[in-house]
């Protein structure tokens, strides 16, 4: 298994990313309500960067036009999970 120092969190942003992710897939908005910021893809980005493997499924839907849209779920890829329990040092809570 790679080294999971690098995925250890550097702000409570990065933390609450990682907790919010292990938890369930979110959306860009629910991500953002959960970490308490409104860049939240610059965190997925900077694990991304950091050799974390966030998935982003898209979605279709409609806005409140009734025009088709998509948005982006995020996941960490199940083969990661335990790299990012270890850089948490085995807790999800908190």
């Amino acid at each position: 298994m790679p080294n999971c120092t690098l995925l250890v969190p550097r702000c409570p942003y990065e933390t609450r990313l990682l907790r919010a992710l292990l938890d369930k897939p979110h959306s860009r908005l629910e991500l953002d309500q959960s970490i308490g910021t409104v860049n939240s893809p610059e965190y997925v980005r900077r694990f991304r960067r950091r050799g974390l493997n966030i998935v982003m499924r898209r979605v279709t839907g409609l806005n409140r036009d009734g025009k088709p849209i998509w948005w982006g779920i995020y996941h960490i890829d199940d083969a990661d999970k335990g790299r990012v329990l270890d850089a948490l040092g085995g807790a999800t809570n908190g």
